[in-house]
């Protein structure tokens, strides 16, 4: 089995306590979604748990998504992806995983949520198209509703960064920098668009 860098990817779509989606774009229209799960390890390895190799479909851009279960919740995983040539399955330990040359301590990670009723603070960090002073939000609008919830909540963290760079870009050299540690990201407003007909056919003013 031959393993390749992903056209795009990895991203961490949906995550429960106990399950984990990776998703992934390959470059070959006949290559499949390869991704392996683990464990960092004290002596800066990975002790690697479950391997999957996905379909990737051309309807949908040449993407796969891998799911894995029974996982353990609040936990930290460290995951690797990659484009596999050929219909086989592929061992979390196989030696096809070392030709990517990625340094263990360079791998992604990801966390599970925490348990069913077991209390947990969540920080996610929101990204909008929205054009607005997110320090002092309308109280009607999505940031303002986002800044109650976390006002009346005590389990939630809504991280807030001011500064003079892209906010997206500000976010990931924090998160980069360990200063912020969100669980998941909510990026919001790129859907509205895909689902309007092309604004060249649209009147003025709308």
């Amino acid at each position: 089995m031959r393993l390749s860098e992903l056209d795009v990817g990895p991203l961490v779509g949906h995550t429960t306590g106990s399950t984990v989606r990776i998703w992934g774009r390959t470059a070959g229209a006949n290559q499949r979604l390869a991704v392996r799960i683990g464990l960092a390890t004290g002596t800066g390895g990975v002790a690697w748990q479950d391997s999957k190799v996905v379909p990737t479909w051309p309807a949908f851009d040449r993407t796969g998504v891998a799911e894995f279960q029974a996982l353990t919740p609040g936990m930290v995983y460290t995951y690797q992806a990659a484009a596999a040539d050929g219909n086989s399955a592929v061992h979390p330990d196989d030696p096809a995983w070392s030709t990517l040359g990625v340094p263990a301590e360079q791998l992604p990670r990801t966390c599970t949520f925490p348990a069913v009723g077991e209390p947990a603070v969540t920080r996610f960090v929101l990204g909008s198209c929205n054009h607005e002073p997110i320090h002092k939000p309308a109280p009607d609008s999505l940031f303002g509703a986002l800044h109650a919830l976390a006002t009346q909540n005590r389990h939630l963290e809504y991280l807030v960064h001011q500064t003079e760079k892209p906010a997206l870009h500000a976010m990931y050299v924090l998160m980069k920098q360990r200063k912020i540690h969100p669980d998941f990201l909510l990026m919001t407003g790129d859907q509205v668009y895909a689902d309007h007909p092309p604004f060249r056919i649209l009147a003025p003013g709308h």
